[in-house]
């Protein structure tokens, strides 16, 4: 379906280079997609005046108010597909707006960008930093929130110069790195040292999660080392324990407390690896820093004793970062905000079964969490 429009004559045209007053010395027919009518593909035909500036000596093209400028789609169409992104995949988008995928992102890349032109981050104060996988293989983004819980910016990369952009952007839109107090992330060596250069003032949190997860895969890999070897001793050995292992002692169900049993019996090693995880665990329940730190060394004394290789590598790498992890009991700033946001990440990347484009999965994150500001 076509609908054929003409502008009003009369009308003052103003020159879009330089705001002179410009005369009309021609008419030319443009084309523009807009919103489906009646389940139809409609475009919009547009006589739209040619017009000559004497100031700038130009000869620009009237604006159509129902156009979005330099593009070829009108803002009702925008709107639409817009709507549509907030909630479904780019393929439900150009399905329902009966236009073409490359036409949805490039709607979606002109929001995006006119969101950053107006952001702010001058009041940014605390970092949330994680990494997503954008596609197979070791292709990381780094995703970046603050305080307010919003997506700021993501780079490629998950290493100190993606931390070295993130500086770059914060400064281009108003933010000042001497005001990051605090910035929260894993226990990524190359996330501390891109900190430590770019954020001077900034204390780095490690939350108990990434802490917790790191204790939980030495104990995994505990696990399969002693039932290796006892399989080659042709010995007996406890099966399916992986998850009775990594489960909490109080929340385990009584099929993996009878496991338990076993293991006790048959793997004493991976038995003892599991109460220094309990162990640890329980240091996050101590009230304040001081009765924390008494709580890991003593851990960190148990596991030295166990002669357990797995343990020992683990402790030795979390007392490198004790002074990060026990900054957690003074400010109670975890990385749940950016797990959490990751998990948004993830789902918006599987719902359309991957990206080609790294830059789109970033324009589909920032327009959902970023809280930008859009105009239509």
């Amino acid at each position: 379906m076509r609908i054929f429009i003409s502008m009003r004559s009369g009308l003052r045209h103003l020159c879009p280079h330089c705001n002179a007053l410009s005369s009309i010395k021609g008419y030319s027919s443009h084309c523009y997609k807009t919103s489906s009518f009646s389940g139809m593909r409609s475009e919009v035909c547009i006589r739209v005046p040619q017009l000559f500036c004497p100031h700038c000596r130009r000869y620009p093209t009237a604006r159509c108010p129902l156009v979005v400028f330099n593009h070829t789609y009108t803002k009702l169409l925008k709107l639409d597909t817009l709507s549509l992104l907030s909630e479904e995949t780019v393929s439900a988008a150009s399905s329902g707006c009966g236009i073409g995928k490359d036409t949805v992102f490039d709607i979606l890349d002109n929001a995006v960008e006119e969101g950053l032109e107006n952001q702010d981050l001058s009041k940014v104060h605390t970092l949330f930093i994680d990494e997503i996988q954008s596609t197979h293989g070791h292709n990381y983004i780094t995703m970046v929130a603050d305080q307010d819980h919003r997506m700021i910016a993501g780079v490629e990369g998950h290493d100190i110069g993606s931390v070295r952009k993130v500086c770059e952007w914060l400064e281009s839109k108003g933010g000042d790195p001497k005001n990051i107090t605090y910035v929260s992330a894993d226990m990524s060596v190359a996330y501390k040292s891109g900190v430590s250069e770019c954020f001077p003032k900034a204390k780095i949190i490690i939350d108990h999660f990434h802490l917790t997860k790191s204790v939980n895969e030495a104990l995994d890999y505990v696990r399969k080392r002693t039932n290796r070897e006892l399989r080659k001793k042709e010995l007996e050995y406890p099966k399916n324990v992986k998850y009775t292992v990594l489960h909490r002692e109080a929340n385990q169900s009584d099929v993996h407390k009878e496991r338990m049993e076993q293991i006790r019996m048959l793997n004493p090693d991976l038995a003892l690896a599991f109460d220094l995880k309990e162990e640890f665990c329980r240091i996050f329940d101590r009230p304040d820093k001081k009765a924390a730190r008494s709580a890991f060394f003593s851990w960190y004394n148990h596991v030295r004793g166990s002669h357990i290789p797995e343990m020992i590598d683990v402790s030795r790498r979390l007392m490198k970062r004790l002074n990060d992890i026990l900054r957690w009991f003074s400010h109670r700033i975890s990385n749940g905000v950016a797990e959490g946001l990751n998990n948004s990440y993830k789902k918006i990347k599987s719902a359309a079964y991957g990206y080609r484009k790294v830059e789109n999965l970033i324009d589909m994150c920032l327009f959902r969490k970023g809280q930008l500001k859009v105009s239509i």
